[in-house]
């Protein structure tokens, strides 16, 4: 606890701490440097670095916030608080009625803003208003009342739902270019049409001394004859004509060809027409004495000609046949064929035989196996591995720069390698065997052992497996005799124990 003594300020004032000038809690009274501790950040507090690289009214991410000039801070990113207040005002959350605006544009329950013209250029379905002043307005206007609208600009149409009363005078109306239906109208002068369309539709009946121009009208019972037409133009939405016989220049022309005709389809006395994408079916024979020119194709069931030019011919049918028999090789395949010599090789052609069987001129030759009953002549080289399953009749081999047997020579010029339990003889391959031609020919055999290593036994073995001698010697001389009873014998030819040296030892 406390002892409510005044301690007097520092006589100095240190960077870190002071801590002779603190309160200690312990039972002695005295001010201990752990408590001092506790009151103060060390040299090397993490928090310490918020302090570094402050600058003042600027937000920086990992450092501590120092207000600038006037108490300002940029450059905060976001802030999120329970509460705000700006310049004496609680700032409440923004409504959605002022976000996502597109200046210009209308848009559902969201605030008008004018674009850089002052305009509301789209999205306003519907206005209503007490009064509207606008420099132009586009679309429907809707109102009950437009007691106080004086005068409109040039309409290009006009529609009332209602009626329209009183007189309308005017010198011209260059502008009312249709009217709805009218109970009457009298014109005490004469009717002139000064349009382009220059049409009157509508009429119950009409007469008149002579009329010019062109008749329209949906039905006419009534008109029973017509004089001499320069021109006749028939709409083909309507019934059509109903004429029993009709004649051209005084010919009776058979309208059957053009009745109940299928576009792009042939039917029996019926007139060919093609259809929307120029096509046409249906035709069972069809016999040209002239030319026939396809830029595309023929199709089924069948195309036949004497003789057909063409500077390309493209056929793609499923199945082709030639004489009754399907061909089943591509274009390129066939393409192998064209200028090929029978008994001659050429470069991307198909190999043919000769009349004899035979063929030439191939410089290389790459195959996983060959079989022939009659014999192969090589003027070159065979190269890479030769692998035959009989070699009878291979007699002889020319001279070799390297031989392995099993294996792969990459250190001598001859290797033999074991493999496996094949050739064993007990617990020794048979490398290598040598037989004479003799009544009883001598067997010369090289071994080596193919057991556990780590045994006494794993060795090689040079000897002969008949019971014969083994001899050594040098410059053509015998010098040392190995019996079939196993004595050796040096400089004796038959030594009489196990070892006999006839020669001077030293």
């Amino acid at each position: 606890m406390r002892s409510g003594f005044s301690y007097p300020q520092p006589i100095f004032k240190s960077t870190i701490y002071n801590p002779a000038f603190y309160l200690s809690f312990d039972a002695s009274g005295f001010l201990t440097y752990d408590y001092a501790q506790t009151l103060y950040l060390g040299r090397n507090d993490y928090r310490l670095t918020y302090l570094t690289g402050i600058t003042a009214g600027t937000a920086t991410q990992g450092v501590a916030l120092v207000p600038g000039t006037n108490n300002s801070i940029s450059g905060i990113g976001a802030l999120s608080c329970s509460s705000l207040i700006v310049d004496g005002l609680v700032i409440t959350s923004v409504p959605d009625y002022v976000l996502a605006i597109t200046p210009g544009t209308a848009a559902n329950n969201k605030a008008l803003v004018l674009n850089s013209t002052g305009s509301i250029t789209s999205g306003l379905n519907l206005l209503t208003a007490t009064s509207l002043n606008a420099t132009s307005l586009t679309g429907t206007l809707q109102t009950a009342a437009q007691s106080n609208i004086t005068s409109i600009g040039t309409l290009s149409s006009l529609s009332v739902s209602g009626t329209i009363s009183g007189t309308l005078q005017t010198a011209a109306q260059p502008n009312i270019t249709s009217t709805g239906t009218l109970s009457g109208l009298a014109i005490a002068g004469n009717l002139t049409f000064s349009g382009v369309s220059r049409a009157l539709t509508g009429l119950s009946s009409l007469s008149s001394t002579s009329i010019t121009g062109t008749l329209a009208t949906a039905a006419q019972p009534n008109i029973t004859s017509v004089g001499t037409l320069l021109n006749l133009t028939l709409d083909m939405g309507g019934t059509g004509l109903n004429i029993p016989s009709l004649k051209f220049n005084g010919t009776t022309f058979n309208q059957a060809y053009f009745i109940n005709i299928t576009e792009g389809g042939a039917d029996p006395s019926k007139a060919v027409v093609l259809n929307s994408t120029k096509d046409f079916n249906g035709i069972r024979n069809l016999t040209c004495s002239g030319t026939i020119t396809g830029s595309t194709g023929v199709s089924t069931p069948s195309l036949s000609c004497d003789t057909v030019t063409a500077t390309t011919l493209n056929i793609n049918p499923i199945t082709l046949q030639l004489r009754g028999t399907t061909l089943t090789s591509s274009a390129s395949e066939l393409n192998a064929l064209e200028g090929v010599s029978p008994g001659t090789a050429s470069n991307s052609k198909a190999l043919v035989l000769g009349s004899t069987g035979n063929i030439s001129g191939i410089n290389a030759l790459s195959t996983a196996s060959v079989s022939t009953s009659g014999g192969i002549s090589v003027s070159g080289n065979i190269n890479g591995v030769s692998s035959y399953g009989n070699q009878t009749a291979i007699t002889t081999v020319d001279a070799l720069t390297e031989l392995g047997i099993n294996t792969t020579v990459s250190t001598e010029y001859l290797r033999i390698q074991a493999s496996g339990s094949a050739y064993l003889n007990g617990s020794y391959t048979r490398m290598l065997s040598c037989f004479g031609s003799n009544a009883t020919p001598v067997q010369f055999q090289i071994e080596v052992n193919n057991g556990t290593k780590a045994t006494s036994s794993n060795a090689s073995w040079i000897g002969n497996l008949t019971a014969h001698d083994h001899r050594f010697g040098t410059n053509n001389t015998t010098n040392m005799f190995l019996l079939s009873n196993g004595r050796v014998g040096i400089g004796t030819t038959s030594p009489t124990a196990g070892l006999q040296v006839t020669i001077n030892v030293s």
